[in-house]
C-alpha cells in the first residue's frame, strides 16, 4: 500500500463538511492516482458515507492529515460540525490531524473541553530584534542567487526588521522578492 506521510488540505472557507471530505479524497487521488473522489461523486455519497470512505482511505494511505486555514472554522457557524466530523475521523481511523491557522482560531479550540484536549498550542509570533533575528537574516541572505551579490549590512537588517515586523514569512518574502 502506498503511504502519504503528510497530506495537506485547506479547510473550506464555508466550513463545509462534505467539501473537506471530498477535498481529502481529491488530494489522495492526485498523489496516488486513485479514483476515490470520482467514485464518491458518482455515488452521490452522503456525509456519513464520506466519513466512512475517508476513514478507510486514511487508514490505508495517510500518516498525518494537516488541515490548513482552520481559522475558517472559528469564523463560521458550521465550524463545530466540521470539528465533530474530524474528531470522528480521528476516532475511526486513528490517524493524527494537525490544525494550522492564525491566532484567531485559538479561542475556538479552547471553548470546548473535547477540542482543548486535542490541541497542542504551538504559537509562532513576531521575532524580537536581537541576535537570533540577525542570524536568521544572515542565513537567508546567504542563499542569494543573483548576478551581483550584495553584502548584508546593519542598515539592511534594520530595514528588513522595520518592514517585516519580526514576522518570518514576511522576512522571507522580502528577501526573496528583492
Amino acid at each position: 500500500s502506498k503511504i502519504i506521510p503528510c497530506l495537506v488540505v485547506q479547510t473550506p472557507f464555508d466550513s463545509s463538511v462534505k467539501g473537506l471530505l471530498l477535498s481529502i479524497l481529491l488530494r489522495v487521488d492526485e498523489i496516488l492516482g486513485t479514483t476515490y473522489h470520482e467514485k464518491s461523486m458518482k455515488s452521490h455519497a452522503t456525509v456519513d458515507m464520506l466519513v466512512g470512505t475517508v476513514s478507510n482511505v486514511c487508514i490505508r494511505h495517510v500518516a498525518l492529515l494537516v488541515c490548513d486555514e482552520v481559522q475558517n472554522l472559528a469564523n463560521n457557524k458550521n465550524g463545530k460540525a466540521l470539528v465533530g466530523v474530524l474528531t470522528q475521523l480521528i476516532n475511526n481511523s486513528g490517524i493524527s490531524i494537525a490544525f494550522v491557522g492564525t491566532p484567531s482560531s485559538t479561542p475556538f479550540f479552547e471553548q470546548a473541553l473535547h477540542l482543548a484536549r486535542r490541541t497542542v498550542g504551538l504559537h509562532y509570533g513576531p521575532l524580537e530584534y536581537n541576535e537570533y533575528f540577525i542570524d536568521l537574516c544572515e542565513t537567508l541572505w546567504s542563499y542569494q542567487y543573483v548576478k551581483s551579490k550584495a553584502e548584508l549590512t546593519e542598515g539592511i537588517i534594520i530595514w528588513l526588521y522595520e518592514h517585516c515586523g519580526g514576522l518570518v514569512s514576511v522576512l522571507i518574502s522580502l528577501i526573496h522578492d528583492a
